[in-house]
C-alpha cells in the first residue's frame, strides 16, 4: 500500500498510460462525442426511438455533480476492460482486495466545472486518468482542498465515498477523463455490489436497462 493513500485517502500516480494509448483514448472520447451530436442532429427518429441502441442509454450530457453539459459515457467496452486491466495497479496502491463497479468517460469542455461532492457506493475506491486536453494549463482536481495537476497518462486513486472532490470551471478548450470504479472485496458492500448490480460488464447501467 503507498503510504501517501494510507495517510491521504488519495495518490497520485504517473505515467499510467504510455503516449499511444493515452493518445488513443484521448481521441477515441472525441469521437464519440462527435458521433453522439450527430446521431442526435441528423438521426433524431432513432435516437428518440431508442433504436439506435447502448449509446441512446450509455451516452448523455447531463450530469448532477457537474455543472454543465459535457458529454459522458457509463460503461464503454473499451473502459469497461481498462478497468479490469488497471485493478492490479490500484490494488498495489491501496493494499485492497477490489471488485470492478464500473466505468466511466467524460469529456468536460470550457467553463465546466465539477461541483463539491463524495460518491456513491460503487466507488469506494476510485481512479480519475487524465486522457488529454487542450489548453495552455493543467486543471487540478482538489482533493480535500488539495488541488492535484495531473499530465496526461496520470491518475489519481482516491476514496471517493470519504474524500471531498471538486473542479472550479474550465478555463481550457476541453478535458478528458476517464474514471475507473471498484469496491473493497472486504468492505461494507463487498460482493454484493459486483459490476455495480449489472450482469456482466459492459452493460448500461441497471437502473436504465431496457428503459423506454
Amino acid at each position: 500500500m503507498s503510504s501517501e493513500f494510507e495517510l491521504n485517502k488519495y495518490v497520485v500516480v504517473r505515467n499510467v498510460l504510455g503516449k499511444q494509448s493515452q493518445l488513443f483514448f484521448f481521441e477515441f472520447i472525441k469521437f464519440m462525442a462527435e458521433r453522439y451530436n450527430l446521431i442526435k442532429v441528423t438521426l433524431p427518429h432513432l435516437y428518440e426511438k431508442n433504436i439506435i441502441g447502448h449509446s441512446s442509454i450509455a451516452d448523455h450530457f447531463v450530469m448532477n455533480d457537474c455543472k454543465s453539459r459535457s458529454y459522458s459515457r457509463y460503461g464503454d467496452p473499451f473502459t469497461e476492460t481498462l478497468l479490469l486491466t488497471m485493478k492490479e495497479d490500484v490494488e498495489r496502491e491501496t493494499g485492497l482486495e477490489l471488485l470492478p463497479t464500473y466505468s466511466y468517460l467524460r469529456l468536460y469542455t470550457k467553463g465546466d466545472e465539477l461541483l463539491i461532492h463524495t460518491d456513491r457506493k460503487s466507488c469506494e475506491i476510485s481512479a480519475s486518468l487524465s486522457v488529454g486536453y487542450v489548453g495552455n494549463e493543467l486543471w487540478p482536481i482538489f482533493m480535500e482542498g488539495r488541488p492535484l495537476y495531473l499530465e496526461a497518462g496520470d491518475m489519481v486513486i482516491y476514496r471517493g465515498c470519504e474524500v471531498t472532490h471538486w473542479r472550479n470551471p474550465l478555463e481550457g478548450e476541453i478535458q478528458a477523463q476517464i474514471f475507473l470504479h471498484y469496491n473493497d472485496k472486504n468492505g461494507p458492500h463487498g460482493e454484493d455490489n459486483l459490476y455495480d448490480g449489472r450482469t456482466f460488464l459492459g452493460l448500461p447501467q441497471s437502473n436504465s436497462w431496457m428503459a423506454e
